[in-house]
């Protein structure tokens, strides 16, 4: 519970105005309750963040290794490996 308090405690410095910076961090936050998991959480919102600013148009935001984990990420979703 304590890391869960600490991990909550972030979330004021998330940009509420901002759909692209939202929509992402709410994800890692639905995912990380619902699954029990914070592995799963962190890996939904890798790879959610590139999607969602790609969906903006403001894919040149996202640098490089950012496009990689969120590949990583789905493949993980994708084919299921075990964490």
């Amino acid at each position: 519970m304590a890391v869960g308090l600490l991990m909550t405690a972030s979330a004021r410095h998330v940009d509420f105005d901002d759909l692209t910076e939202l929509v992402p961090a709410f994800a890692t936050i639905v995912m990380m309750a619902f699954t029990y998991n914070i592995g799963n959480g962190l890996t939904a919102g890798l790879l959610v963040y590139p999607a969602v600013k790609a969906a903006a148009g403001r894919a040149r935001e996202v640098k490089g290794g950012a496009w990689a984990l969120a590949a990583i990420s789905a493949v993980y979703f994708v084919l299921g490996l075990p964490h």
